[in-house]
């Protein structure tokens, strides 16, 4: 009787939580998105209609740095497993379609994601150019860029340099680099995107409080998570980084993406399963929505050529971006 009592516990604490209506969160978190790099429907988006649809649904559009560099189009025709992960959206894309004009007039903030250090350059300068880079075709094209989210720099500085950096290694090497941007580009803030559990909340918190980044966004790897803990302790961690943050004055936000990658059902079913997470610990009382949710893909699993999971449109698809972003302003 004691190992089926046993049993039960365990299957209770393991299950996921359900996903449900939402009830008007007071403050509502901003809506950032953020579509795969190479998803083929920004032509689509790039119609004013749509567009200004998309608008009235988000608050911010995030885009990668790689689209935003002054790199080559790739000849058309290319077969896809020759591209880059961006594809064809590069910044001359980006322009004929008005992309960042269209944004600008419909007052929707640009972000891009941006490395902050990285295996291939321990030099401050690299980024700053690359950053500075990106800020100047923005311009050029008819935007401007909000701000840039850092892609996960502690995390290449302590699992990933040989040898490892220390935490206060990567925290100057941060500080040189917004420093550096902001001297050319004053209204430009920088904040950072770092992973859980790949980092621990206590390190996370550690983070937050010795670098005060003009925003933090956690990136939750939902599935190895759950392999180390049970819900309620993955939501006690989420409570305690979002402390740490309000401490600190820190606007906190959450990735929602989807784990699960093998189809786009899967990765939408499974983004789905990471929201009720957070509205379950929101709806107990143990943790205030976010500041912000940013909805995003990048398709790890699709590595012949452009990063194309889910597919961005319909705006009402089941298996789409736009869809689990319209979900996610539902739920809240």
């Amino acid at each position: 009787m004691g190992g089926l009592i046993d049993v039960l516990i365990f299957r209770r604490e393991r299950r996921d939580p359900k996903l449900k209506a939402g009830v008007g969160a007071n403050p509502r978190p901003q809506l950032w998105f953020c579509p795969s790099p190479g998803t083929p429907d920004w032509r689509a988006l790039a119609d004013p209609a749509t567009f200004a649809m998309l608008a009235a649904d988000c608050d911010a559009v995030q885009l990668y740095q790689d689209q935003l560099l002054d790199a080559p189009m790739p000849p058309l025709g290319l077969p896809r497993t020759a591209l880059p992960p961006q594809g064809w959206n590069t910044w001359r894309a980006f322009r004929e379609w008005g992309i960042l004009s269209m944004a600008a007039a419909h007052n929707l903030q640009v972000i891009v994601e941006s490395p902050g250090l990285k295996e291939w350059s321990p030099d401050p300068a690299v980024y700053v150019g690359r950053i500075l880079e990106s800020a100047r075709i923005a311009r050029e094209i008819g935007g401007s860029i909000h701000a840039v989210a850092l892609d996960e720099p502690f995390n290449s500085g302590l699992n990933m340099q040989q040898p490892a950096w220390s935490l206060s290694d990567v925290s100057s090497h941060l500080r040189e680099v917004s420093e550096q941007v902001q001297a050319s580009e004053p209204s430009l803030s920088v904040g950072l995107i770092e992973p859980y559990p790949t980092i621990e909340a206590e390190v996370l918190c550690s983070i937050v409080e010795a670098l005060a980044p003009a925003f933090f966004h956690l990136d939750i790897d939902y599935r190895a998570a759950r392999q180390r803990m049970s819900v309620e302790m993955l939501q006690a961690d989420l409570a305690r980084i979002a402390a740490c943050c309000r401490t600190s004055k820190v606007p906190f936000g959450v990735i929602i993406w989807g784990f699960d990658e093998d189809t786009a059902e899967t990765f939408v079913r499974s983004a789905r399963t990471l929201l009720a997470t957070i509205q379950q610990a929101v709806v107990r009382g143990d943790l205030a929505w976010p500041d912000r949710l940013i909805v995003q893909s990048w398709s790890a699993t699709a590595v012949l050529g452009p990063r194309l999971i889910p597919p961005t449109l319909p705006p009402d698809g089941s298996a789409s971006l736009w869809g689990l972003l319209r979900l996610v302003k539902s739920s809240l």
